[in-house]
């Protein structure tokens, strides 16, 4: 956990990104209220593996986009059965991060988490989601 790292960066994430290994099945990161941007966000991405199950991600209190999630959800790989996003307190994050998600889903998908409050997100946004929700989820929570 790095809670109030606020001294981790791009260049931290990248560094760790680069040596995510190709058979993880599993990825936690939680570095809200850190200075990692969309920059960071695209190392990752482009370092998930490719049979990665569960994606549990806490960027709260960064300074994340509707940019930052149009690269993040470009990337989720098709195997993922789990896949948490938290974001709250993001206040350049809105409906279009929803919309980009619900697009980008994996059809596998068993297990959404999602927190968006204090975002700009909207009623919209939660009627774009839900429209595009894979038929097999069978646990989903939002707040």
């Amino acid at each position: 956990v790095l809670f109030g790292c606020s001294h981790l960066t791009n260049a931290g994430l990248a560094s760790l990104s680069a040596r995510l290994p190709k058979g993880l099945r599993a990825l936690t990161l939680y570095f809200p209220q850190t200075q990692v941007t969309t920059l960071g966000i695209a190392y990752l991405t482009m370092a998930l593996p490719a049979g990665l199950e569960s994606l549990n991600l806490h960027v709260s209190e960064c300074k994340v986009t509707d940019a930052t999630f149009a690269l993040l959800v470009s990337g989720l790989p098709p195997s993922l059965l789990s896949l948490s996003l938290y974001a709250w307190s993001c206040q350049a994050v809105g409906d279009d991060s929803l919309a980009l998600l619900a697009a980008q889903l994996p059809v596998g998908l068993r297990k959404l988490v999602l927190d968006f409050a204090g975002t700009g997100v909207t009623d919209l946004g939660l009627a774009v989601l839900g429209s595009c929700l894979p038929s097999g989820l069978q646990e989903f929570e939002m707040q």
